[in-house]
């Protein structure tokens, strides 16, 4: 059996089914902040905070958080096997070796999350183009606080 087969396959499928379900548990653990901050700083109870929230938050953008965590898990891997199986036995190529793989990581996550952020924005700008005429007044836009709130975040309290 082929090193590729035995070694990294394993860590990259691995990687691309952790990833998806830490993104899914820091997602809820940050709703969850959310709306306990919501609720001691603007009085806003936990039911009108998950009523309104597919308001304030698409789900298409949870989809896609889960995707971009799915494919970062497999880059993650394959540049983290990459050097790993590149390491010789010794302790100063595994710290060199592990310095690499962090740091060639970080870059390769942050280009290809570029590369997923100009692929939404051009994709949001197309569909943005064709609606934008039916929005304009015609319904509340999304993340706009109801009325009663953005009175009480906003005014002056004397």
């Amino acid at each position: 059996i082929a090193r590729g087969f035995r070694l990294v396959l394993p860590r990259v499928l691995a990687m691309a089914m952790a990833m998806p379900l830490l993104s899914v548990w820091t997602t809820l653990a940050a709703m969850l902040g959310g709306m306990l901050a919501s609720d001691l700083v603007m009085g806003v109870t936990p039911s009108y905070f998950i009523a309104t929230l597919p308001d304030a938050v698409k789900a298409s953008n949870l989809t896609l958080a889960t995707a971009k965590s799915a494919v970062f898990g497999v880059f993650i891997a394959l540049v983290g096997c990459h050097y790993g199986l590149r390491v010789k036995p010794n302790t100063e190529s595994l710290g060199q070796g592990t310095t690499a793989s962090v740091v060639t990581s970080i870059t390769v996550v942050i280009l290809v999350d570029a590369l997923f952020g100009r692929h939404v924005h051009l994709q949001e700008s197309t569909k943005e183009s064709f609606c934008i005429a039916s929005r304009l007044g015609t319904r509340r836009m999304p993340g706009r606080l109801p009325n009663d709130l953005r009175m009480r975040f906003f005014s002056v309290k004397e």
